[in-house]
């Protein structure tokens, strides 16, 4: 039986990896997700064994029906592997939320702080930049031992080398290191040279949805599931490859995505004009083809909710009430004022001194209308127009009572996208770009 052709998208997440593939009208006929495989010893992901798993899924998203005509990688944005001159990497993949990262970033030199302390992406340097993990890899025994180096690659772009033999780092993925320059296209020589060492070892930097080269898998290939002239598409920061899929559904949307953190994205029409407007705290990347800008803020969600609800189990009982809209949230003036929010790489949750007094309802009331209130508090600080839709994505939408508060707190239009690979779907759209597709959004998205 004759294979119809598909393009797949992946998602590496730092919790799970997902895949999508998509016939050239934009239907999802195959979807799977599996746990990111980290070393049973610390949480570090081993690059080959998360790209024998990604083929294993592309595997399943065939199954007997499709042919893989392209497929475009996307995902976390900040870690990354050093590879010899096979490809392969000599030393597991740093995670960008792992511990041991505080102490390289406390020892980094005077000169990477004054040049990174904030890259003219709008990256702040800490811990979780990529400019650590240079430091780490290259500093670390097993590695300052191999002579055979090569190149530093992203782990999102790990199976995109791999596939076709071509190093390199996506743009939306340099934009994370706190050492890209975007509009120079550019690396800060300074901060390159004091954590990497070798400016060699970065590739050349591809803008998403550019051809990386043809799709050379064993595996894939021994089944049979690749289709003639198959090819790999850059893809980058997942962030970003999920905002481009609101902007196909509708021109000038932010996605907020709600998950462990509130994230939001919109499309900008000039990057110039983007980095100079942003706001602190607003990152900026090229967009699709190196067109245009993906701005994007970050605001802490999950741990936020999960804090004001381990303290106190009647405190806990309100919330899963307000959550499941069994109850509403009570009307009451400077409810707000109860809760202090915790911010990345800053303070932690705390109830104020006036929360004493609050009942159980008063104060999970008042977690969770601050969460609620900060995540359009930071869509705001994208430089939307007042107007522009927004598209909620992400585990938090299927909480009644969650969205019930968003809505309730904002005047702004609020739609859920049902597809629940927001990411996934977003690669594999671009990855029917490169083969002259014209996917409609509307259905790649259920809306």
């Amino acid at each position: 039986m004759r294979r119809t052709h598909v393009s797949c998208g992946v998602d590496l997440g730092s919790t799970n990896i997902k895949v999508v593939a998509v016939r050239a009208d934009g239907t999802v006929v195959a979807r799977y997700s599996r746990p990111t495989p980290r070393l049973s010893n610390h949480l570090s992901v081993d690059a080959e064994e998360m790209l024998t798993l990604v083929e294993e899924m592309l595997l399943e998203a065939a199954g007997r029906d499709w042919a893989i005509a392209s497929v475009c990688v996307a995902g976390v944005g900040e870690d990354g592997v050093l590879v010899d001159a096979t490809g392969h990497a000599v030393v597991e993949s740093l995670p960008w939320f792992d511990p041991r990262r505080a102490q390289i970033f406390a020892e980094l030199p005077d000169g990477v702080r004054a040049s990174a302390a904030k890259s003219i992406t709008g990256v702040e340097l800490d811990a979780a930049r990529t400019v650590v993990g240079w430091r780490w890899a290259t500093t670390s025994k097993p590695v300052t031992t191999h002579s055979q180096l090569t190149a530093w690659i992203a782990l999102t772009d790990y199976p995109a080398v791999r596939w076709t033999g071509r190093p390199f780092m996506s743009d939306t993925l340099a934009s994370r290191t706190a050492a890209w320059d975007p509009t120079s296209r550019s690396w800060l020589d300074q901060v390159v040279q004091a954590t990497l060492g070798d400016p060699r070892l970065l590739g050349p930097v591809l803008s998403a949805g550019e051809v990386v080269g043809p799709l050379t898998s064993t595996v894939l290939e021994d089944a049979s599931v690749l289709a003639p002239g198959a090819v790999v598409v850059a893809g980058g920061h997942d962030h970003p490859i999920g905002g481009s899929l609101v902007e196909r559904i509708r021109p000038s949307a932010v996605l907020d995505s709600m998950g462990t953190a509130e994230v939001v994205v919109r499309v900008a029409d000039r990057l110039d004009t983007a980095l100079v407007e942003a706001a602190e705290a607003v990152s900026v990347s090229a967009g699709l083809l190196g067109r245009g800008a993906t701005v994007l803020a970050v605001a802490e969600l999950a741990r936020n909710m999960s804090w004001a609800t381990q303290s106190d189990q009647a405190v806990q009982d309100m919330m899963s009430k307000l959550l499941r809209g069994d109850i509403e949230l009570p009307e009451k003036p400077r409810l707000t004022d109860l809760f202090i929010i915790g911010e990345q790489g800053g303070q932690a949750p705390a109830w104020s001194p006036n929360a004493a007094d609050a009942s159980p309802l008063e104060r999970a009331a008042a977690a969770l209308t601050a969460c609620a209130s900060n995540g359009w508090r930071i869509i705001e600080l994208l430089g939307s127009a007042t107007d522009a839709p927004v598209f909620a994505a992400g585990g938090w939408t299927r909480s009644p009572g969650w969205m019930a508060a968003k809505r309730k707190l904002s005047r702004r239009p609020l739609d859920v996208i049902p597809e629940p690979e927001v990411t996934a779907v977003g690669a594999a759209l671009i990855a029917g770009d490169a083969l002259g597709w014209s996917p409609d959004p509307a259905r790649a998205s259920s809306l």
